[in-house]
């Protein structure tokens, strides 16, 4: 008994440091929401990637972009299937909405998704898992996987350790001419690869990437897939 209280407050509390991190990230989003699509960069080999997550499917399946921001890439994918966009952040869901008129934008934590079981085809996490604490992307992968029918396809673009910040933290960036705190979590490849093959994931393809050629951060970039069982 005394194991299970005490691993029932260890997820508490790592629930509790999540919503106040979302919180320190919505603030921070807020600041920069309106500015986002406009300054982040667009690398073709994501759209890559993406495609090839949604080949075969068609505009009668369901694929979530989960951490959507503005809505570029919900815009990008519902050119092929139904692309519906989720992010914890209602100044992105504004701001997209307005950027992509007529797409599907929602208010939703990763954490908890509405959505029944075995019910998605596939899921764009680009530059957003990176955002949960690391003792979190257990029962968030876990979570995506509960959605997803068997053998539908993710594709993850992460953070990589440098010289300034190596794992799990806060970041301060001057964004849109502004000092932006938010945290991250940031991964070896052989500790991505680790958290996938734990929680039921295969790698189909995977590589270092730079998302323009003279950006010096270097980038995790990932499609996978559900295994079955």
């Amino acid at each position: 008994m005394i194991l299970i209280l005490g691993r029932q407050k260890a997820v508490f509390l790592i629930y509790m440091q999540t919503e106040q991190l979302n919180e320190i990230n919505n603030l921070a989003y807020q600041q920069i929401a309106v500015d986002f699509n406009r300054t982040t960069i667009r690398s073709p080999l994501v759209e890559d990637y993406l495609k090839q997550m949604v080949e075969g499917l068609s505009k009668e399946d369901l694929v979530l972009d989960i951490g959507c921001g503005p809505g570029y890439y919900v815009n990008f994918l519902d050119q092929f299937v139904h692309a519906v966009g989720i992010d914890v952040s209602p100044d992105f869901i504004d701001v997209a909405k307005k950027e992509y008129p007529g797409k599907e934008f929602e208010l939703g934590d990763m954490r908890h998704l509405k959505f029944a079981n075995n019910f998605i085809s596939g899921i764009s996490a680009i530059a957003s898992l990176l955002h949960i604490p690391k003792a979190e992307a257990p029962a968030v992968l876990i979570e995506f996987k509960r959605v997803l029918k068997s053998g539908s396809k993710v594709v993850f673009l992460m953070k990589i350790p440098d010289v300034n910040y190596s794992g799990d933290g806060f970041e301060i960036r001057v964004r849109s001419g502004k000092e932006v705190k938010r945290y991250f979590a940031r991964y070896s490849q052989e500790e991505f690869d680790q958290l996938l093959s734990e929680n039921s994931f295969a790698a189909i393809r995977s590589e270092v990437i730079h998302l323009i050629p003279e950006d010096p951060e270097p980038w995790l970039l990932y499609l996978t897939e559900v295994k079955n069982g």
